[in-house]
């Protein structure tokens, strides 16, 4: 597979009407953003943007996530101190008085904090941002209230489990954030496939295959019927079980768009 992050879509009934997959990290990085007036470029020959949900959506729900007993009382005393600690310590960020955050919250926290050129706000926002401005209709191609079922079928033990690991191996978790950005700059989906995989562990069917089966039959109808900007975690487009893959199954024309050289 070519090495690409944009692709074209055709569909054999809508041959002189392309439209695009675009493939994302969600991040507010300023080192995603390469090539950015490309993608606009794109998106504004497009009638939509479809996002893996439609942010709007966000703010007609209320309280999405089921309660959660604070982090200290999750976690053991000892360990609790000791991430607490080397938080404090790497990104000056105090878990006591975050404590009511979920640990996956919390991971995507310490994340956000480990970026340093950022810009005001992530990827995926500048897009719908960008959309609206332009008077876009705005898809989702998942609900949010998938989205959150999903996270809701993480087991707490799995989660309270990678909050730790990155408390014990702080260095090593900020490296490999680092090297996902740099493969990212590339394009080079390969990569970043192996790593959604490997931070997947046994939750690959939960977060990737099926995800990746269900986005990519919906975004093969909605081609169909109008001119679509997608755009969906990059982690998600490559692989025998990848969105590009399933689309090309469905009788789907996909060209890769170096649009970052």
């Amino acid at each position: 597979m070519k090495q690409s992050l944009l692709w074209k879509l055709t569909p054999p009934d809508r041959a002189l009407t392309p439209s695009y997959l675009f493939g994302t990290m969600h991040v507010n990085d300023i080192k995603v953003f390469k090539g950015i007036d490309q993608i606009t470029a794109r998106l504004e020959q497009c009638e939509a943007l479809a996002l893996e949900f439609n942010l709007e959506d966000i703010s007609s729900s209320v309280n999405p996530m089921p309660y959660l007993k604070p982090l200290d009382m999750l976690i053991p005393v000892k360990k609790f101190q000791k991430l607490r600690h080397v938080l404090l310590r790497t990104i000056d960020i105090d878990i006591q008085q975050m404590r009511f955050l979920s640990p996956m919250a919390m991971v995507n926290l310490i994340n956000d904090q480990l970026f340093t050129q950022m810009m005001p706000v992530s990827l995926d926002q500048y897009l719908f941002d960008y959309a609206k401005s332009e008077h876009k209709e705005i898809l989702g191609i998942e609900s949010f209230q998938e989205q959150i079922a999903i996270m809701q079928h993480i087991p707490i033990d799995y989660q309270i489990k990678s909050l730790l690991w990155i408390g014990s191996h702080f260095s090593q978790h900020r490296k490999g954030l680092y090297k996902m950005i740099d493969w990212y700059q590339k394009g080079d989906l390969r990569q970043l496939y192996r790593s959604a995989k490997g931070n997947a562990h046994e939750l690959r069917p939960l977060l990737l295959y099926h995800r990746n089966a269900i986005m990519a039959e919906r975004i093969g109808g909605m081609i169909r019927e109008k001119t679509i900007f997608c755009a969906i975690g990059a982690g998600h487009l490559p692989g025998e079980k990848g969105v590009l893959r399933l689309l090309k199954k469905q009788g789907i024309k996909i060209k890769a768009i170096n649009y970052y050289k």
